[in-house]
């Protein structure tokens, strides 16, 4: 029953894993935020880019290369800096190895705000043109975690002029030795060679086209809505909003703490950004009851979970279960 249960991770919101989970071409293991772009549900797999800081270490500004876009900084959390995401190098790991390297109750996670509008219209429409290129212009990486427990990478992908520039930066990097150069020579010929010719991955690469319009569609219902609740929840509950970030709930989440402010309820119980939205229901659903929820308000229960012990306590067996409103 106390099991951890493992939630889905949120698209379009940065994250900092224990381990991290980017590569570059190479294989070589880097650590930037990752962002989630799409979820295949059915073979239960995250896609996501990367993001670099826009600032050194030395506090200078980088240059920003040709697949990037700008994310100004955010207010808290990540991305304490203005942000490079770069569009162009895609990386894929399952839903189990994601859950080993991160925890989804991180507070920067949590207080970390959605894209914008701007930003979403930009990371998807640079995402997709890519994709749809003749010869797609990104690269594909599958993240997994090995049996020792190590974040490992396999470059399935990359374009031709990817491919160019790392033959070129492996022929003039003077600190590689002859034995490590050429391994690096004879990964990246495979890379071309091989790799880049595989019938099941160049369809999964305009799989992923196909998939990341449907993502971008509903990455914009989902920020209208949650602009919807916002405005809502600003006309009607002004001074809770001063001191709430509003930005970094999804729209359900919103949804909800609406729902318990309109009724009077004590919605500290569950406004903390630890659970989501359908368990953040069966605690309002409780405590409209009348039920002693502490004995099943917990982030580690699923709201399955949570709503069979809501129906113990309470003798309620109706399934009250929310559809969140779309905003056309």
């Amino acid at each position: 029953m106390n099991e951890k249960v493992q939630k889905h991770f949120e698209s379009l919101k940065p994250f900092k894993p224990y381990e991290s989970v980017t590569f570059d071409r190479l294989e070589n293991n880097f650590g930037v935020h990752p962002i989630i772009i799409f979820l295949d549900v059915y073979k239960d797999i995250y896609y996501y880019v990367k993001a670099r800081s826009a600032i050194n270490k030395y506090h200078h500004k980088r240059a920003k290369l040709e697949h990037e876009i700008k994310v100004p900084k955010a207010r808290k959390g990540l991305f304490i800096h203005d942000s490079f995401v770069d569009t162009s190098e895609i990386y894929k790991i399952s839903y189990e190895d994601l859950h080993q390297v991160f925890d989804e109750e991180s507070i920067y996670y949590l207080e970390t705000d959605f894209f914008t509008l701007q930003e979403i219209n930009d990371l998807y429409t640079n995402i997709i043109r890519n994709l749809e290129s003749k010869h797609p212009s990104v690269s594909l990486c599958h993240v997994f975690i090995d049996k020792n427990k190590n974040v490992c990478a396999k470059t399935l992908y990359a374009c031709e002029n990817f491919l160019k520039h790392d033959f070129e930066w492996v022929r003039q990097d003077a600190t590689l030795t002859k034995k490590a150069r050429e391994a690096k020579k004879t990964l990246l010929l495979d890379i071309q060679k091989n790799r880049n010719k595989n019938t099941k991955t160049l369809k999964e690469l305009s799989d992923l086209a196909i998939w990341c319009k449907k993502e971008y569609k509903e990455a914009l219902l989902e920020y209208h809505g949650r602009m919807n609740e916002q405005q809502k929840l600003t006309e009607s509950f002004p001074e809770f909003c001063e001191s709430c970030d509003l930005g970094s709930y999804c729209q359900g989440q919103l949804h909800e703490i609406r729902k318990g402010l309109e009724t009077g309820l004590d919605i500290s119980l569950y406004n903390n950004g630890l659970f989501d939205a359908w368990q953040m229901e069966e605690i309002r659903l409780g405590l409209q009851t009348g039920i002693d929820v502490s004995l099943y308000a917990d982030p580690k229960l699923s709201w399955e979970q949570m709503r069979n012990k809501r129906q113990e306590l309470s003798g309620d067996n109706f399934d009250h279960k929310t559809s969140y409103p779309e905003v056309k």
